[in-house]
């Protein structure tokens, strides 16, 4: 189970908006063979945004049903797949040229394939990480309070993304640092601009023994930077249990 919070903010004229996004992940998973792991994982969104290029705000709930299978290559290397159902409620309120609110909803996928690798050095463990993650959300056309008519779209998302951690062992716990690039392979966001992104995060896991043995926390904070008029910030608190 994986509890964070965001902090956003888009300087881009024609979506200005600041706020912050609360997310709940919470999963099971089985190791079904010696090198084969499946499992389902399920993410609730909550975000809050006010909308400077309008005047106003925009709400919205998320729900995102993930299955996936990890596949153990070889000792040091595994491959992930994941796909899910993705769906989303907003409702809006702007008060430019006159005060009117709406709502409407998403169905979506996501799709992501990875691979991991890690190799012990000593007391320290090298990670890196590789992947796709292509996403699709379709919105629903509505109508405002006003009568204004608004026409239903489509999102669209593809990227590569690649990183790499350094963790330290200090038993009990394990601190880390992560470096992330992403880069925007295909989308169509009528805004362009910057493709690419860094993240650098910090953080702390914790490996439970004796009656907590199987238990890990983790503790986590993130930056997004490169992206010229988009910022936002990300604190994680997570909880494993391997029984």
């Amino acid at each position: 189970m994986t509890d964070s919070y965001s902090w956003i903010k888009d300087k881009r004229p024609a979506s200005a908006a600041r706020g912050g996004s609360l997310s709940l992940t919470a999963g099971l998973d089985k190791q079904l063979t010696e090198t084969l792991t499946a499992g389902i994982s399920l993410n609730g969104v909550r975000s809050r945004m006010t909308t400077r290029f309008n005047g106003g705000y925009s709400h919205v709930n998320g729900l995102t049903v993930s299955p996936y299978v990890n596949i153990t290559l070889a000792e040091w290397l595994s491959a992930e797949i994941t796909g899910g159902y993705v769906y989303n409620r907003e409702r809006l309120y702007r008060t430019v040229f006159a005060p009117a609110s709406g709502r409407r909803h998403s169905n979506g996928y996501m799709f992501s394939a990875s691979l991991d690798a890690s190799k012990w050095y000593g007391s320290w463990l090298l990670s890196a990480h590789g992947g796709v993650v292509a996403t699709r959300d379709k919105w629903s056309a509505y109508r405002e309070s006003g009568g204004t008519p608004n026409a239903a779209e489509t999102n669209r998302l593809v990227q590569g993304i690649v990183e790499g951690t350094a963790s330290w062992w200090l038993e009990p716990v394990m601190p880390y640092v992560t470096v992330s690039y992403a880069r925007d392979l295909s989308r169509n966001d009528p805004q362009g601009g910057d493709r690419d992104d860094w993240t650098f995060t910090g953080g702390l896991a914790w490996y439970g023994s004796g009656r907590l043995d199987g238990l890990t926390a983790d503790f986590s904070a993130s930056v997004v930077a490169g992206r010229a008029r988009q910022r936002n910030a990300t604190v994680s608190f997570g909880l494993r249990w391997n029984f």
